[in-house]
């Protein structure tokens, strides 16, 4: 099966909590797998490691990494998450958006070549 690599890049979370909350969120969905990786150049101070989702080909599986990432941005009190392309392409995302309007974000994401999801 086909899989994209999405980074996740945690601004008001640390990289752990982010990963931990995301398994919870994401527990039923298995055609997704978060990884951490060593990114190519380490920046002082910073944790060094980078969680990437796997995500399975097909929107399902996209939709609910955006919809978990949604839901820990509410939780963390965000008022958004910023899906970013590969042509560096931005979309903010209201952390409080309903289902039927993630539906057209997805279309988007998937569009704009999704590459990073900032929380």
């Amino acid at each position: 099966m086909e899989t994209d690599e999405i980074g996740l890049k945690a601004v008001s979370v640390t990289r752990g909590d982010l990963e931990s909350l995301l398994r919870e969120e994401l527990k039923s969905t298995p055609l997704i797998e978060l990884l951490c990786r060593e990114p190519i150049h380490r920046v002082r101070g910073i944790d060094p490691a980078v969680l990437v989702a796997l995500v399975g080909a097909g929107g399902t599986a996209l939709g609910a990494l955006i919809a978990g990432v949604l839901r820990i941005a509410e939780m963390k009190g965000r008022p958004n998450i910023v899906l970013v392309g590969g042509k560096g392409i931005r979309i903010e995302v209201p952390a409080d958006t309903s289902s039927e309007a993630l539906d057209e974000y997805i279309i988007k994401a998937k569009a704009l070549d999704l590459m990073e999801i900032e929380i």
